[in-house]
């Protein structure tokens, strides 16, 4: 019902996330986004339970998807424990292989 709203409002969010040069601006844009994914899963939940097997199909498409699993336990840890902070910096290595090989006829 209101779910795709919310599915923009969180669209928003992430736009926003990207165009964030700040880190505590980027925090902010990320705690409405993890706030408006989880309204659209609520929303899906309660249109859901008023179909019959609508309860199973949810609960098996939250649990089945990784990233709607991720999403759901940080917006949980960001409104009940403490807020979620991202990574700022990070390690890249990059390892290469070089082989040679030749033959010398006399």
């Amino acid at each position: 019902m209101h779910e795709q709203d919310k599915l923009d409002e969180a669209q928003h969010f992430l736009q926003r996330m990207g165009q964030s040069p700040e880190p505590k601006t980027f925090r902010y844009e990320l705690s409405a986004f993890l706030s408006a994914a989880r309204s659209a899963l609520q929303y899906a939940l309660e249109e859901a339970r008023n179909k019959p097997g609508g309860q199973a199909w949810y609960e098996a498409q939250v649990s089945g998807n990784a990233v709607v699993r991720f999403f759901k336990d940080k917006r949980n840890i960001s409104i009940h424990r403490q807020p979620v902070v991202p990574t700022t910096s990070v390690s890249v290595r990059v390892t290469q292989a070089i082989s040679l090989s030749g033959t010398v006829h006399l």
